[in-house]
């Protein structure tokens, strides 16, 4: 386990950030790019009490600014944001950075 993520885990980020530019890639040469329809949801004729949790469950966006003109908008963080929680998601985003060339 590398800086606390599961090698699986690791391994599906990586796949699915790779063929998400790579379809970027194709989109921008002008090929076709075929996306996987996404199965519509099953309906619940009753309200789980976990569901009726999340819709209680208050939240805000977070901005962030990052760079110059470049502000981040982190969106739908539960006021109630635990440590363990926000570890988890600089960790996921941490897994998307790209090594900075050294200055010389």
């Amino acid at each position: 386990m590398a800086n606390g993520i599961a090698e699986d885990t690791q391994k599906s980020y990586i796949s699915r950030f790779n063929g998400a530019v790579a379809k970027f890639i194709a989109y921008e040469k002008g090929e076709d790019v075929t996306v996987k329809q996404r199965r519509s949801p099953v309906k619940n004729s009753q309200s789980s009490p976990v569901s009726l949790q999340n819709t209680l469950v208050k939240t805000f966006e977070l901005p962030i600014p990052l760079r110059d003109e470049l502000t981040v908008i982190i969106g739908n963080l539960p006021r109630d944001l635990t440590k363990d929680e926000a570890r988890r998601i600089s960790t996921i985003i941490e897994s998307f950075a790209v090594s900075q060339p050294a200055n010389d």
